[in-house]
């Protein structure tokens, strides 16, 4: 159950400060702290790897503060503020996020205008970097290069998240979902303090940008702080060329590759011809919830509990781009076992095969989890940012209420259409 919300809500209020900025804002009257995430959007291509960077060089210092010694203590000063960059991928479109977390006035003791203060203080970072002659220093450049490179090497590390990337770029050979939200070693290599330079201006001046605030202040005050501070950077913004439309699976796909594991990973990938902007979307995510999301899921019971065929086994849409991914992990030897018990699972789910109570335990699972994650403004905020690019409503509780009330014959006419176009073995080498 969750608590009582008093004045909070689950939705934000979204106001355009001008073409390309929008502020979206949420009143949390329960926390002590706030939370300013500011995302900058565009295509995910091959300038991933140099976006990648950009984050990271800003919080490397800012005219005011020129080093990153100098930003941590600046954060200090504003009681301990949290400053932190990252990159994402939202289906087709890459995320530049930067977040910054600080403490309510009501619980400092001089109950200063920290909002104002943390607000200049990101815009600083964001829009007036420490420059030497005019580009971001050589060295800094460089070190973030080579911290870039090490991260992207060691995503093969993680065996289950590298099969999983390795089966999306297979069965998205050619669309822009396949790449990852790094790019490539080899995409760093004609990068330079220049160049990175002349990208951070053009993001500054033309990336489409969302500004979302979640804390215990009334929407109309945040706007009033922010809007001076985060307009006048924005220039005409860039287009973003929107979502590929889902397409049917062609003939199915087999790819196998070997490396030193000790277990095999398998990754399907389906195709659903199922977006954001479908009447289906709320039947399929049942139908995922069904086939392999929960405890309850058949995945779950019928091949890991009952057949013992798997290490682990679920089900994930992507239903910005049409797809649904099972991952599984399973001795190699099982591999023809495991591949069919996993695939009937699919067709039974087609054929109807489910209770009314395996719907109405999914529902009332999928409810429970989301109204975990309205309590959660980090979570509502990578929810709403999502939604927002997709072109879809943004409403956790109608999204909710829609997902109560699907139908059994909704959750069949959404699985229909559910075609696998990719299997991927990752498997130990050397072995029979």
């Amino acid at each position: 159950m969750s608590k009582d919300r008093g004045n909070s809500t689950p939705r934000f209020e979204s106001h355009q400060l001008e073409p390309g900025l929008e502020l979206h804002l949420r009143q949390d009257v329960r926390r002590k702290t706030h939370r300013l995430q500011v995302s900058w959007v565009g295509d995910l291509d091959q300038n991933a790897a140099a976006r990648a960077l950009v984050p990271n060089c800003l919080l490397r210092g800012t005219t005011r503060d020129p080093s990153i010694v100098a930003v941590s203590r600046r954060s200090e000063e504003l009681w301990g503020a949290v400053l932190t960059g990252d990159v994402l991928k939202s289906g087709e479109v890459h995320v530049i996020q930067y977040t910054l977390e600080f403490v309510d006035d009501a619980y400092l003791p001089d109950r200063s205008g920290i909002l104002s203060d943390c607000t200049h203080f990101l815009s600083e970072v964001l829009a007036d970097p420490h420059l030497v002659e005019g580009r971001f220093p050589e060295e800094v450049v460089q070190q973030e290069k080579q911290k870039q490179r090490r991260l992207i090497e060691s995503l093969i590390n993680n065996k289950r998240s590298y099969a999983n990337f390795r089966c999306t770029q297979e069965a998205c050979s050619g669309e822009r979902f396949r790449l990852h939200e790094y790019g490539t070693v080899e995409e760093l290599e004609g990068i330079d303090a220049s160049s990175l330079t002349d990208l951070w201006r053009r993001l500054v001046a033309s990336s489409p940008k969302h500004v979302h605030f979640s804390g215990n202040l009334e929407t109309s005050a945040v706007l009033d702080a922010l809007a001076p501070v985060l307009q006048g950077h924005q220039g005409d913004p860039l287009p973003l060329k929107g979502p590929t439309a889902p397409r049917s699976a062609g003939d199915p796909r087999e790819v196998v590759e070997e490396m030193e594991v000790q277990q095999a990973d398998l990754v399907f990938c389906f195709r659903t011809e199922v977006n954001q902007s479908s009447e289906l979307l709320e039947p399929l995510v049942i139908a995922n919830g069904i086939l392999g999301v929960f405890a309850h899921s058949k995945l779950f019971l019928n091949v890991r509990e009952k057949a013992s065929l798997c290490y682990y086994v679920g089900s994930r849409l992507e239903n910005s781009v049409g797809l649904l991914f099972i991952s599984s992990g399973i001795d190699v030897a099982k591999y023809s076992l495991a591949k069919e018990k996993i695939l009937e699972q699919v067709e039974d789910l087609k054929a109807g095969h489910f209770t009314d109570d395996d719907l109405l335990a999914t529902q009332k699972s999928f409810d429970n989890h989301l109204r975990v994650l309205e309590d959660l403004p980090a979570a509502l905020m990578g929810i709403d940012l999502s939604w927002r690019l997709a072109g879809r409503q943004t409403d956790p509780v109608e999204y909710r209420k829609r997902l109560l009330a699907v139908t059994r014959d909704q959750v069949i006419e959404a699985v229909s259409h559910v075609e696998l176009d990719t299997a991927y073995l990752l498997r130990p080498a050397g072995r029979a």
